[in-house]
């Protein structure tokens, strides 16, 4: 009766240490992810208003929408008709959550050396808050990296923005 009793207990033990460690995994790994935000998939991301031309701008609401307008977004035919088109913001940025986007990266930004950004961005005086970029071996770094000779950007505010590349490096760009 000893050594069953014994077993039993062994075996209850051990059913509670496998229990607390897989209670602890979970918890840690839902730690991890709590804090992060995966930054968007901008082939699934469209424009709540707009078809990108100057007489009808991309609505921008929101922080993805803000990241796509640099990327080969739903409404665009092309990656250069994205950074060729027109864009306006509606609202307030919240980008907070940018800081954990492309493996702490942060917010990628829009146009680069071989792809500038050749539309127009209207921030109709709103501002983006929280942008985060912490890339310190890229250079062209700010939420427009490069914009081309008939790109323009106007009327929009950057508050508590936090941007650190390599070279030329800025807020706006």
């Amino acid at each position: 009766m000893t050594a069953s009793r014994s077993r039993a207990l062994r075996t209850v033990g051990l059913t509670v240490m496998v229990v607390t460690v897989l209670v602890a995994g979970i918890g840690m790994l839902s730690g991890t992810a709590a804090g992060e935000t995966p930054a968007p998939d901008c082939t699934g991301v469209s424009y709540d208003g707009g078809d990108g031309t100057a007489d009808s701008p991309y609505e921008v609401t929101n922080v993805s929408q803000l990241q796509c307008s640099g990327a080969n977004h739903s409404d665009a035919s092309s990656l250069s008709d994205a950074l060729g088109s027109n864009y306006t913001l509606v609202s307030d940025i919240d980008a907070n959550d940018t800081s954990s986007w492309n493996g702490g990266d942060g917010f990628d930004p829009i146009g680069n050396s071989s792809d500038k950004f050749a539309g127009t961005f209207d921030g109709d005086g709103y501002n983006i808050t929280g942008l985060r970029i912490a890339n310190g071996s890229a250079n062209d770094v700010g939420l427009f990296g490069v914009v081309g000779s008939a790109g323009s950007i106007e009327n929009v505010g950057l508050e508590d923005a936090n941007v650190t590349g390599n070279g030329n490096v800025g807020g706006l760009v």
